[in-house]
């Protein structure tokens, strides 16, 4: 049984990540049926203990909130009659569970958040930063880029501030961009405002070809690892990740960043910053994925690897 808030949503948590359609072992709904009368019966345990579980918490009535509105969820969620109406279960738990998240955090408690499977949010991931990247390359020039990246990273970033302050604002943004928003956005910061700010302090700090290896890193590997992880990820790293995740983030870093070096033709095939230099974007890019638990990717994954790739640039000078 749960007995604490933390444990309930590890509970949920567990059933939630069972119910992504990438999995390619799905489990059989009569399993998914006794999992979700579980978890009904420990989060009517925690409703039956409320007074001392929550004790340690009373003065924060985000906690209490989120508590009560994912318990109450929990409890009037009904087992689904086929296999093709678990989707339903995990569209309604989804955004009381990032509650929940988000309240817990607060406290210090490191509760993972959600990454499901969206194609198209995979697809605008990636031609996002297939885009970003030719603009660099044929449009923009290291004035203009920052100037750009700058105009983004503030439009996003008064976007995001004004959805704190406003309720409203918020609601008609998470409409707006639901195809491809996540429901732990809601309550945080959103990834295109992280990407934004990452934009411009490549655009700042590092030369084009060096700052585009770290977006094609985030551009293509980070779905890939998302993808891979999720349908045959076995052996758990850091935050719940898998190593077979990891490994295909640097795969397609890899791949990625090798041709865009031979598209643009920045760095002479012969030489060995060729080679070097996607290797340190693929494998410093895939180190950060796993291991930035505290700081969103999407700013990370780029600056990282674009650093590192600085870095290396001056020790083959």
């Amino acid at each position: 049984m749960a007995s604490t808030p933390s444990a309930l949503a590890g509970l949920v948590h567990t059933l939630l990540v069972d119910l992504d359609p990438a999995r390619a072992t799905a489990v059989p709904h009569a399993q998914r049926a006794k999992d979700l009368t579980a978890l009904q019966a420990a989060a009517a345990h925690l409703e039956a203990h409320w007074d001392a579980v929550l004790e340690a918490h009373r003065a924060d009535p985000h906690l209490h909130q989120a508590c009560v509105q994912l318990n109450h969820a929990i409890r009037n969620t009904a087992v689904p009659a086929d296999e093709a109406h678990w989707l339903d279960v995990r569209d309604h738990l989804s955004p009381f569970y990032e509650a929940m998240v988000t309240a817990l955090r607060r406290h210090g408690e490191r509760v993972p958040t959600l990454h499901p499977t969206n194609v198209r949010r995979t697809l605008v991931h990636i031609l996002s930063g297939l885009a970003v990247i030719a603009a660099f390359e044929w449009i923009l020039t290291p004035v203009t880029a920052v100037w750009a990246a700058g105009v983004f990273c503030v439009v996003a970033w008064t976007l995001e501030t004004s959805r704190r302050f406003s309720p409203a604002v918020n609601t008609v943004l998470m409409k707006l961009f639901k195809p491809i928003a996540r429901d732990h956005e809601r309550y945080r910061v959103n990834s295109s405002t992280w990407y934004g700010t990452a934009l411009l302090l490549i655009a700042i700090t590092a030369p084009h070809a060096i700052g585009m290896l770290g977006v094609m890193a985030l551009a293509v590997g980070d779905p890939a690892a998302g993808y891979v992880g999720r349908r045959w990820g076995r052996f758990r790293l850091v935050g719940g990740k898998s190593l077979e995740g990891t490994l295909a983030f640097v795969a397609a870093s890899l791949v990625g960043g090798l041709g865009y070096l031979a598209a643009v033709g920045h760095v002479p095939m012969t030489s060995a910053g060729f080679v070097l230099l996607p290797i340190t974007a693929a494998v410093v890019g895939a180190l950060t994925e796993l291991l930035a638990t505290r700081v969103d990717d999407n700013l990370a994954v780029p600056v990282i690897t674009a650093w590192a790739g600085l870095l290396v640039q001056r020790l083959l000078a």
